[in-house]
């Protein structure tokens, strides 16, 4: 068997990375061009990863979807899109041969869909097609709680799905998640979803689906489903995000039964109103309480505060915390967030 495909891969995935890093792809571009058999092979290495949902628009006609671009608004690159007309089945065959290649969507720190790509997706896949599954995709990551594309995440699904990270608290969560839990769902090892608990009960009747997760960050919810979260079997590490639906002053104990602790716990608190300290409470006499109500089994505990406590949570103070440690527990942090915060496991 030749060696030369093998070898002009490993060329290409470096000439890729290269690009990446100096966000200069004209090197890559010239050589994918040189021929078709380096075309054929570059494909998959370009549209394995995307930054957002907005180059499946560039998939179709120009006389179906009209692209422009304005350069001059910001360093930014800003796409504008408009559906000129109705597409044809023929029209889809690029949209087609090109979908079974993306692994992964990881829409960070933006919407994977700006407003004018949103409404076009809309006009396309809601009012004449139905959105193309993604037959391959691994990694499904949204993190702007106003992206439009949560309402597409049903058709986005597949059995190869491995992780799936939904921003928080995002319209329409609720019934994106339901979706989810029509049919058989996806083994998902890593999983991000923070809601109000009470947007949350499909998940949270339907916690012994999702066997297989390693990585969950989630919102706190009640004893009994917090216990059958850390029944998983194979979870691993566990992130709390505990903010405004929180109320811990009517929270009782929480009671965990397990004597297989987990590797890594984080909370993260995000101004609930047990937090908002005044003159007395420094913070510390808080998070005891937290500590107190939830004795969570595991090897390494950090505890992310929001950016305020910076100039009021010392070392003494962390060191105070300790005797309200697991004994599982070995290695103790306190973080403080930075101000945009926004927490993953991914």
């Amino acid at each position: 068997m030749s060696l030369i495909p093998e070898l002009l891969l490993t060329i290409l995935q470096l000439v890729f990375q290269q690009a990446l890093h100096a966000n200069d792809f004209t090197d890559f571009i010239n050589l994918t061009t040189a021929n078709k058999a380096l075309f054929e092979l570059a494909v998959p290495i370009l549209w394995r990863e995307l930054p957002s949902a907005q180059p499946l628009l560039h998939l179709l006609p120009s006389n179906v979807v009209v692209r422009s671009v304005d350069h001059h608004l910001s360093s930014a690159t800003k796409w504008h899109y408009k559906l000129r007309r109705i597409p044809l089945m023929s029209d889809l065959d690029r949209l087609l041969m090109y979908i079974p290649h993306i692994r992964a969507i990881r829409a960070r720190g933006r919407s994977s869909l700006n407003p004018s790509a949103s409404h076009t997706f809309h006009k396309l896949f809601q009012e004449h097609l139905p959105i193309p599954t993604l037959p391959r995709l691994e990694h499904l990551q949204l993190t702007d709680s106003s992206d439009t594309l949560v309402a597409y995440i049903p058709s986005l699904l597949h059995e190869s799905l491995r992780t799936l990270e939904l921003p928080y608290h995002a319209t329409g969560l609720q019934s994106a998640f339901a979706h989810l839990l029509v049919d058989v769902p996806p083994p998902l090892d890593t999983l991000v979803y923070v809601d109000s608990p009470v947007r949350m009960q499909h998940f949270a009747q339907s916690i012994h689906l999702f066997p297989l997760l390693r990585n969950l960050t989630i919102s706190l919810l009640d004893p009994a489903i917090m216990q059958a979260i850390m029944s998983l079997a194979f979870l691993d590490r566990l992130e709390i995000v505990i903010d405004a639906a929180f109320d811990g002053t009517s929270t009782h104990p929480y009671a965990f039964h397990s004597n297989r602790p987990i590797s890594s716990l984080t909370l993260a608190v995000v101004d609930p109103p047990l937090f908002r300290h005044n003159a007395v409470d420094d913070g510390s006499l808080s998070l005891s309480a937290l500590l107190l109500a939830l004795p969570l089994p595991c090897h390494q505990l950090s505890i992310v505060l929001p950016h305020r406590f910076q100039s009021r949570f010392d070392g003494s103070g962390i060191e105070s915390l300790r005797q309200y440690l697991n004994p599982f527990t070995t290695s103790l942090s306190v973080k403080i967030a930075p101000i945009s915060f926004r927490s993953s496991v991914a």
